[in-house]
């Protein structure tokens, strides 16, 4: 049986600052997507983070969307942006769990997934446990933490080898919460984290979501669909705005011992903000322009 590896998907209604399209429904078109090239006789694991937020008015939003689209064959754990509180025991009162009511979607133990394979949950908060298998099949274990394949720069994680050489009883371990797809092996294991499956910031401009399927013991990947619908303006104007609020509050401060045609300065500024085309940096500029010109 195949068995298609995700985490991630981080759906919520309300749009990231750098999305151009309609973040909500293209997460469902690409988890649509993955459904129609895994096919009804597969099995859809994802490992944490579904909803970007465990408050239930989320599940009210989403409900009738998402409901068809994670009933049969998906199975989920919870991540730290599906619980509220950082704690399973509140499941029940979260979007997460509402959905999980209907469509039976979350793993609340272990589960066979075909003639060779079952799968054990450990939900955010839950460290992964030494385990011997309970139906008789290899194990593949499914958690959601910050698991990395490179040492990360700030104090947060574990490395994916070492979790490998810890539990050498699980075929595969399979993580969520890190946004970065990787693989690592190790005699013959593998720890799988599939990184996110939509890009929810400008830093991954570049980044290229993949399915990775497993069959027969073997892995294959796909890249998924993507279309230029990411932008760093938002950046790039804040970046500007504050350069040039730095030089210009430096040259100011050089003025101020000058005669008054040192600020004409200001009426070339009021010149060429006019002539922008594009209202957001025209707004940060004018708002530089009123707040100079006030200071004078």
């Amino acid at each position: 049986m195949k068995i298609a590896m995700l985490a991630d998907l981080h759906l919520k209604t309300e749009n990231p600052i750098c999305r151009l399209d309609n973040y909500f429904n293209t997460g469902l078109r690409k988890f649509k997507w993955v459904k129609d090239m895994m096919g009804d006789d597969s099995i859809i694991l994802v490992a944490g983070d579904i909803f970007d937020t465990g408050k239930p008015q989320s599940y009210l939003k989403m409900y009738n969307a998402m409901a068809s689209l994670f009933t049969g064959n998906v199975l989920t754990i919870a991540g730290n942006h599906d619980i509220s509180y950082r704690t399973m025991a509140y499941m029940n009162e979260t979007a997460y769990g509402a959905m999980s009511a209907i469509t039976g979607m979350h793993l609340d133990g272990p589960r066979i997934l075909d003639d060779e394979y079952e799968v054990h949950p450990f939900n955010f908060s839950e460290e992964i446990e030494h385990r011997t298998p309970v139906f008789g099949r290899k194990m593949i274990a499914m958690t959601h933490q910050f698991v990395y394949d490179k040492k990360p720069p700030f104090d947060i994680g574990k490395d994916g080898r070492d979790l490998l050489k810890e539990f050498p009883e699980y075929a595969v371990i399979l993580s969520g919460d890190n946004h970065q797809h990787f693989i690592l092996e190790r005699d013959g294991r593998y720890l799988v984290n599939p990184g996110s499956l939509l890009r929810m910031d400008a830093d991954q401009i570049d980044y290229k979501p993949q399915l990775i399927i497993f069959e027969n013991g073997k892995f294959s990947f796909m890249d998924v669909p993507i279309e230029d619908v990411v932008s760093r303006q938002h950046i790039e104007i804040k970046e500007a705005s504050v350069l040039a609020r730095e030089n210009m509050i430096a040259y100011l401060e050089l003025a101020k011992t000058a005669d008054s045609e040192t600020y004409d300065f200001l009426s070339l500024l009021l010149e060429r903000t006019k002539g922008i085309e594009d209202e957001p940096t025209k707004a940060v500029l004018m708002d530089l322009y009123t707040e100079l010109k006030d200071g004078q």
